[in-house]
């Protein structure tokens, strides 16, 4: 518990504190926003332009963090915030028009996705500049991404007591507000910038163990400038630090996990319903944030051995092995256990994941690598809510779907395994590698700057 004294930082403690009401607004809006277009447009436009904003925040996460890398935290993140923030309030407003057309509100969508900041990559680099040691760092992401997972669970009952105190439309305007003020002032309030808009120095890059000397695959003889390597290189550009191998499996286990959210996304709903309460399928998604809290105030908390690429296998494990029990499990409330049990890896997996970019990835591509911890989980759930879509013949047929996600789930404890293995191998071939990472000298040296 040694690493939560980072608390008593005001530069800690303030960003945390904004990032608890900016996760809950940001939360609540995707709520709202569907609440006031099916009020004013119908669900199916609902639905669609909704499926607008999420496919075009996910697509676009990886190369607005890029920007981050190449422009710096201090010259983008005030801009994109100012244009988001005027984008956001127009939607909002506009959202609940009926006399503006459907056209209008999907641009102003498109807008409010490519202008919104990697606000949350920038505070995942910045807490190895707040923190002064590996365990204040570990806190910070636990705490981090708990508060995130806190705002899964009260962000949709802000958006409805605000919509049944004040009214539809106005609830939307002051959620849309809030959430964009917040924005603003993380970038704004002196004790907060120090740390969060400190462009690190390019020298990372020529660390001789830093990942960017091997992005090209290794060959055994010597290599031949041809169109081969010429496309390689392209493609390495293009796609950016996802080609690189650490980060692909780093982001594996988060989208196979993903997918298994997405079977369950329209497999509960069906399963509630076919026990004569829809309603309560919100209750049990609700067990999986549930058991991601307990799971990441654990973690946060452990003091724990072994190397980040093993405990990234056997938290993997920790949720899959529970998953694979949906392919007996019919009752409502017995798939909830289930998905708490399961539900305690969810929030551990994430904090590994970004501990993991910390330790791997050079510092001139960390913003765009740890956008796509949520980029694979929202690619998984698209795969997953889709299939599971297609699986179901009709409402209440909900077993496909149920046996989908196990089937994830056992795909998960296949991935872990095989991850065991090659940190075993690893191990025994060189023993030193856990104890002593490459990058651990040079990120004390960081941390105490």
């Amino acid at each position: 518990m040694a690493g939560y004294g980072v608390l008593r930082r005001p530069a800690a403690a303030t960003l945390l504190g904004y990032l608890v009401v900016g996760r809950l607004a940001g939360a609540a809006f995707p709520i709202a926003f569907v609440i006031v277009l099916a009020a004013t447009r119908g669900y199916a436009q609902a639905a669609l332009l909704q499926g607008v904003l999420v496919a075009a925040l996910a697509g676009s996460a990886p190369f607005r963090a890029r920007v981050l890398d190449r422009v710096g935290t201090r010259r983008a993140l005030l801009p994109q915030c100012v244009i988001s923030t005027v984008a956001t309030v127009a939607l909002a407003v506009c959202a609940g028009q009926p006399h503006v057309s459907g056209a209008v509100i999907a641009l102003l969508t498109l807008v409010v996705a490519l202008s919104t900041p990697a606000l949350d990559a920038a505070v995942r680099t910045s807490w190895r500049r707040t923190a002064t040691s590996d365990a204040e760092v570990k806190a910070l992401h636990a705490l981090d991404s708990i508060i995130e997972e806190a705002g899964f669970l009260a962000g949709p009952p802000l958006a409805a007591t605000l919509m049944l105190t004040l009214d539809v439309q106005t609830g939307i305007i002051v959620i849309a507000a809030l959430m964009r003020a917040i924005t603003l002032l993380t970038v704004l309030t002196p004790v907060v910038r120090r740390t969060l808009l400190a462009d690190r120095p390019p020298t990372a890059s020529t660390d001789p163990a830093s990942p960017t000397t091997s992005i090209a695959p290794a060959a055994s003889g010597p290599q031949k400038p041809g169109r081969t390597g010429r496309c390689t290189r392209l493609l390495s550009h293009l796609l950016g630090p996802i080609a690189q191998p650490q980060l692909r499996r780093i982001v594996t286990p988060i989208v196979v996990m993903g997918t298994s959210f997405g079977f369950l996304g329209i497999a509960l709903p069906a399963l509630a319903a076919g026990s004569g309460a829809i309603a309560a399928s919100g209750f049990i998604t609700a067990a999986i944030s549930l058991g991601g809290l307990i799971g990441g105030l654990a973690y946060g908390g452990l003091k724990l051995t072994g190397s980040l690429w093993r405990r990234h296998a056997v938290i993997s494990l920790v949720f899959g092995l529970p998953v694979i029990a949906l392919l007996v499990a019919r009752s409502p409330w017995s798939v909830a256990a289930i998905l708490v049990i399961a539900g305690l890896a969810v929030t551990p997996l994430y904090i590994n994941s970004y501990l993991l970019i910390d330790q791997e990835l050079p510092d001139t591509v960390k913003h765009e690598a740890n956008t796509w911890v949520a980029v694979g989980n929202d690619l998984g759930y698209i795969i997953g809510i889709s299939t599971g879509g297609i699986l179901l013949t009709s409402r209440h047929d909900y077993d496909a779907a149920l046996a989908g996600a196990a089937l994830t789930g056992l795909l998960l404890v296949a991935v872990a395994i095989r991850a065991l293995m090659r940190t075993g191998h690893t191990t025994q071939s060189a023993p030193a590698a856990d104890t002593a990472p490459p990058r651990q000298a040079a990120d004390q040296e960081d941390a105490t700057t």
